[in-house]
């Protein structure tokens, strides 16, 4: 269970300042779901930068840090044409399930092929998936990472659209999916779940944030009066659907399994190439790795041994001796059978209550 949240705004309807705050106060909500580790992703327009922020600790810890005081002070600076352009910003709250958060490259967003992008779930089958792809190259020990290269082949090998690359991926999947991610290449973002824990707060026209609970995004409207003004709806991203945003006109388009359609999509494949930039901050205390593989440290022959000792040998098992009255097995603790076969709990067995005649 980890937290995504992210924030796609016109600027000429909120200040920088505004949008910052808004972007701060939902990944301190979002930070309920996991703090382990976390990271933050700003994208700046006029010089085509993504700058990427994260570390293996809270969100908290993170907001405080020098280096988010300077891209903050950077976003704030940023010299765009007045009232155009868009803000974009989106990050993750992580509860550790594959990959130590003390590898840098584990923590999200995770940056793959041209993809920068954020997840929450597992997917349970991604070492089947790395071998039946061998096409694609694995960097990292995060399960999330098949996700984003083989989305990025579908659409540059196979020029699938953003969406259906989004779901054929998805179909390959064991496991759950809630995402959302950049292709820099093409210049669009991209949100989807595969089983419903993700929300989107968007007027279609101004302004699209994102949480993984509706709670997030009720505490970040109740605690900001300027989203309260304004006709906002807060709509769950339902299994096996999602939003595609141009991100060159800010069009949002639904689509799901039935409706893939991308007619509103302008793709600049080439033109839009952002260069990536990460900053990966060190904890100032030694931590311990909050989970830890197995594979790494245990004894491989004890663990064969150990499951031959749970599994469920039928011939094994209905050749033991048994008690003739009541079938307690041989291995049962302090056991033993008289001449006839019956145990020595059968044969030592007193009535505790003496049944009384009917009548």
């Amino acid at each position: 269970m980890c937290g995504i949240f992210g924030i796609i705004a016109k600027e000429n309807c909120f200040s920088r300042k505004q949008l910052l705050g808004f972007t701060e106060r939902i990944a301190k909500y979002s930070q309920v779901r996991g703090k382990d580790s976390s990271g933050i992703s700003f994208r700046f327009e006029t010089n085509n930068t993504i700058t990427v922020l994260k570390g293996p600790f809270s969100i908290d810890c993170l907001l405080t840090s020098k280096e988010y005081k300077l891209i903050k002070n950077e976003i704030i600076k940023e010299n765009k044409p007045a009232g155009l352009g868009l803000f974009t910003a989106f990050g993750h709250a992580r509860l550790v399930t594959n990959g130590t958060q003390l590898d840098e490259n584990n923590n999200q967003p995770v940056i793959k092929d041209a993809i920068v992008g954020i997840h929450n779930g597992i997917i349970a089958n991604d070492s089947e998936l790395w071998a039946k792809h061998k096409y694609l190259s694995r960097d990292y020990e995060i399960d999330t990472e098949f996700y984003f290269a083989y989305v990025r082949y579908l659409v540059s090998e196979k020029k699938m659209s953003p969406s259906e690359a989004c779901l054929l991926a998805n179909s390959e999947v064991s496991g759950t999916v809630s995402t959302a991610y950049l292709d820099t290449i093409n210049n669009t973002f991209t949100i989807f779940s595969n089983f419903g824990s993700l929300y989107v707060l968007t007027d279609f026209k101004s302004l699209l944030i994102f949480g993984s609970e509706r709670n997030i995004l009720l505490q970040l409207v109740d605690r900001n009066k300027d989203l309260r003004k304004k006709k906002f709806a807060i709509k769950q991203v339902k299994p096996l659907t999602g939003y595609l945003i141009d991100m060159n006109r800010f069009v949002i388009s639904f689509f799901d399994t039935k409706s893939m359609s991308n007619s509103n999509l302008e793709l600049e494949a080439e033109k839009n190439k952002y260069s990536i930039t990460v900053t990966s901050i060190k904890p100032l205390k030694e931590q311990l790795h909050a989970v830890i593989d197995p594979k790494k440290f245990s004894n491989g022959a004890l663990i064969k041994k150990e499951k031959k000792l749970l599994e469920y040998n039928l011939e094994k098992i209905s050749n033991l001796r048994r008690c003739t009255k009541c079938v307690l097995p041989e291995t049962f603790p302090f056991i033993e059978f008289d001449s006839k076969g019956v145990c020595n709990y059968c044969n030592n067995y007193k009535l505790k209550n003496q049944p009384k005649p009917l009548s």
